[in-house]
């Protein structure tokens, strides 16, 4: 190919979306900047110096091509991507025998390339985490749990795989603490095993590691247009106890006593204990925002397309750090590419928050409350939806005075005026806007 001029050596990939050239083929040209990392097929990335337009001669034809290269430093063959391979008729496609992808298809893709991440086999993370005890901690024995026979074999079932897996692991030595082991029912019908913990946590010290705040997040997602959410697998198991620590969460059940090898859930501590070690693995990423078991990823972009490639390129560095640290993602529960998603229980799009319309149903299904408990339902819920209602406080008072003791109970038409008052302003609740710090603020 003639690159500005001179003949260079190109090399065409049809599973490349953009195309690349190294830096000595573009010495004069004016470089713009970019936010875009490169990822070649043994997983390295590659930081660009910036893009910039150039023009290219298909000598077979005589045809003069302008397009967008990316620039790197890495002296590598010049790259020419499936778009511009096919305009400069490099390749041929016939199109009439595929039918449309649907996002089924780029799931299953996804899945198919990172069967690893979406395996069911649990890893954890590097590193183990220590649970400290207060100075004046007094060890608890707690009473075993009865489990039902017709319960057992399921019970000891789950047991076995758990120490199969790496999850719990027997005990023979005498330990001090040892809690009860509580047997709930999933709704597929799978046992899960579980621990009271409520003894132990008064014990712990907590770590105080600051939780992601919902209002802190919002701003990082001004100009997202395109959304991925994945679910991490088992989230809390993926981070190792140290052996002393592993003691302290022995429990006793009818086939002896295990101790939990991996953080187990219901410590007071186990949520923070697992945030600082996901903010550590995530450190770095564009694009992505992890809070417990919930990971999104966005796009941003002046356009939808300017928005997915760079929403696909954070996703696949996520993935690939998924794969480097051993991160399983749930694959039932992963969602890709989508206009909107729901995140810590709000919908997020790129307009900001809408009102999620499952809660105004909720408010509109609604009876009229009928004594006290029915009232602080009532305000419980709409309560949640306040920041959409800047007026729900004083629509709302009337019917929030009845749980007051000294009200006598007696449900007014004011009472009907402000029910249906509050039912149409939750209709009728505005999209609230990410907050934007680049825009004036007026206060």
């Amino acid at each position: 190919m003639i690159v500005q001029g001179n003949t260079v050596a190109c090399q065409v990939d049809c599973g490349a979306s953009v195309n690349i050239i190294p830096a000595r083929h573009a010495k004069d040209a004016a470089l713009k900047e970019t936010k875009k990392n490169l990822f070649v097929y043994n997983g390295t990335v590659l930081k660009p110096l910036g893009k910039t337009d150039l023009c290219i001669k298909n000598p077979r034809n005589g045809n003069n091509y302008k397009t967008e290269f990316i620039v790197i430093k890495e002296n590598l063959t010049p790259l020419l991507g499936k778009k511009l391979s096919e305009e400069m008729g490099l390749i041929t496609v016939t199109y009439d025998n595929f039918e449309s992808v649907s996002r089924v298809d780029e799931k299953s893709d996804v899945l198919h390339d990172y069967s690893d991440v979406f395996s069911d086999s649990q890893r954890s993370l590097p590193g183990v985490a220590t649970f400290k005890l207060e100075d004046n901690a007094v060890p608890v024995i707690s009473a075993s749990c009865r489990v039902p026979q017709a319960m057992k074999s399921k019970v000891e079932a789950e047991l076995n795989k758990l120490t199969k897996e790496e999850i719990i692991a027997p005990v023979e030595e005498p330990t001090s603490w040892c809690s009860r082991m509580v047997v709930a029912t999933k709704k597929s019908g799978k046992m899960r095993v579980c621990i009271d913990l409520r003894p132990l946590n008064k014990a712990l010290k907590q770590e105080h590691y600051p939780l992601p705040v919902m209002e802190d997040l919002l701003p990082r997602l001004s100009g997202a247009k395109v959304f991925s959410k994945l679910d991490l697998r088992n989230a809390y198991w993926h981070v190792h106890l140290d052996k002393e620590s592993s003691l302290l969460t022995t429990f006793q059940t009818p086939f002896g006593r295990y101790r939990w090898k991996r953080v187990p859930f219901g410590t007071s501590v186990s949520s923070e204990l697992f945030q600082k070690r996901l903010d550590q693995a995530l450190e770095g990423l564009r694009g992505v925002i992890g809070v417990s078991d919930e990971i999104i990823v966005y796009g941003e972009g002046e356009d939808d397309k300017s928005a997915t490639e760079d929403h696909d390129i954070n996703l696949t560095a996520l993935l690939n750090c998924c794969k480097a640290l051993g991160m399983r993602i749930n694959p039932e529960k992963a969602e890709f590419q989508k206009k909107e998603i729901s995140f810590l229980g709000h919908l997020i799009n790129s307009q900001g928050l809408p009102i999620d319309p499952e809660k105004v149903e909720a408010v509109l299904k609604m009876p009229k409350s009928q004594n006290v408990e029915d009232v602080r339902r009532f305000c419980g819920f709409v309560n949640y939806l306040s920041k959409f209602l800047p007026k729900l406080p004083d629509t709302l008072e009337p019917i929030r005075q009845l749980t007051r003791q000294v009200v006598q109970w007696t449900w007014t038409p004011t009472h009907d005026k402000a029910f249906t008052t509050v039912q149409k302003l939750v209709t009728e609740a505005p999209v609230l806007s990410f907050f934007n710090p680049q825009k004036p603020l007026t206060i």
